[in-house]
């Protein structure tokens, strides 16, 4: 049955106050919020509402906004009230007996999750349809008051004021967002959209290792809870509980995809240097986001452009420029990790490791430390070392990089002379750096 206007009226005043109230004892709960969300905000196939909408839409709209911009206050694990009230359901018996209330039928622990991530995905419509016209907000109406007016018609619409002015506005927003999307990854392609909308937002974003960081964060953890969720099915996952952490999950990963394609569109050249600097890092995880979405992809759209992003930056490292990268990035880190490469150092804190002369890479608390490492059976320096030493004056040769430069095909790049050396290198690196962290992490 149709909702009467006056109903749909007392829903839309109970959402705007929920919003702006999350811990008052007459807010509804989230369940509640997400039917309300649906009527105000219905799907269409047009990325364009009309004026008479989105002045219905507004008010809602600068409120979540202001709402997701404020952060978690009190992050998990210690839950604060606002966390308290978003993932339980205390409305009172008026509030039940709404439409809005009894569709929902039960209240699930999930739905904090999807309403934040809905709030996010009303406020990245409203600003794609202005995406053609990147900084330019939208006119204010005569007669309307401040609250009514189209959205966003003022700065303060977007970040809520700062008293020392709008770039630590700006950078307060951007935190409250980041805080939210390690709750609900959903919201994190609004902080894209909003750098994609206001420029000065993309100026200060690109200052950061947010671009990347962000994004393999969410993707990283939505891994470790479908791997962890996967262990205890016991239905298939399109049943119950099961397909509620399925979505979640390809939801998850979408939404960091999605961040990482607006972030391109404002500056592929900066993001791809980005990408480059963590290349390694970033393709161990592609591979294993690449594995867990195969099985489950089917038709669902926004996945299958998941899977293109991932295998994008797997086959890029698979090329010669893709593996030099990696190394170049194994080096610097291995270069400037303040720790001691002796397998068996029993020391935690070296203070200042020496730098081997040789290969200018690996470091050691002191000459007992490098002497033993020098031999030593399990990770031995000494080949390693001349490894590294062959490999810089490969580098140092015009002729040598050149050749190796040209061959786009890393097969038959790490058959000849350079290629092999870059293969030697990165291999020894590898089991020194696992070997030594396995010896710290077990306390030894």
């Amino acid at each position: 049955m149709a909702k009467s206007a006056s109903t749909a009226e007392k829903e839309r005043t109970l959402l705007l106050f929920s919003i702006a109230n999350p811990t008052h004892k007459d807010a509804c709960c989230t369940m509640a919020m997400l039917n309300i969300l649906e009527d105000c905000f219905p799907k269409t196939h047009s990325d364009i509402v009309s004026e008479a909408t989105h002045l219905r839409q507004a008010p809602i709209l600068r409120a979540a906004m202001k709402f997701l911009a404020s952060g978690l206050q009190n992050p998990e694990p210690k839950l604060g009230p606002v966390m308290q009230a978003l993932t339980r359901c205390a409305c009172s018996d008026a509030v039940r007996k709404l439409p809005c209330h009894v569709n929902g039928k039960v209240h699930k622990t999930h739905f904090h999750v999807d309403y934040l991530a809905e709030l996010a995905n009303a406020l990245m419509a409203s600003l794609y349809e202005h995406r053609k016209t990147p900084g330019k907000l939208r006119p204010t109406k005569p007669g309307l008051s401040k609250q009514n007016q189209p959205w966003p018609s003022s700065l303060d619409d977007l970040f809520p004021p700062h008293p020392e002015g709008n770039d630590k506005a700006m950078d307060q927003t951007l935190v409250g967002l980041w805080t939210w999307s390690r709750l609900s990854p959903g919201v994190l392609p609004l902080s894209g959209a909003l750098a994609l909308f206001w420029p000065p937002v993309a100026k200060l974003m690109l200052g950061t290792p947010a671009p990347v960081s962000m994004p393999m964060q969410i993707l990283e953890q939505c891994a470790d809870t479908y791997d962890r969720d996967r262990k205890k099915w016991k239905a298939p996952p399109t049943e119950g509980t099961a397909q509620v952490e399925k979505n979640a999950f390809m939801l998850g990963v979408v939404a960091a995809v999605q961040f990482s394609h607006y972030v391109e569109d404002i500056d592929h050249e900066a993001m791809t240097a980005a990408y480059m600097d963590r290349l390694d890092e970033l393709v161990a995880l592609c591979r294993r986001i690449d594995a867990l979405i195969s099985p489950i992809l089917g038709d669902y759209t926004p996945l299958s452009r998941v899977k293109s992003w991932t295998r994008t930056m797997i086959e890029y490292s698979e090329t010669t420029a893709g593996k030099m990268t990696i190394l170049f990035n194994l080096m610097c880190r291995v270069r400037e990790c303040n720790d001691c490469f002796y397998i068996d150092c029993k020391t935690r804190d070296p203070g200042t490791p020496l730098t081997c002369s040789g290969c200018g890479i690996l470091r050691y608390c002191n000459a007992e430390c490098q002497n033993a490492a020098w031999k030593h059976a399990p990770a031995p320096h000494q080949p390693l070392c001349k490894t590294i030493k062959k490999f810089r004056a490969c580098m140092a040769s015009p002729d040598d990089w050149n050749t190796f430069a040209k061959l786009k095909d890393a097969e038959e790049a790490s058959r000849v002379g350079v290629g092999i050396v870059v293969k030697a290198v990165k291999e020894g690196l590898d089991k020194v750096v696992q070997m030594r962290s396995r010896v710290i992490n077990s306390g030894k």
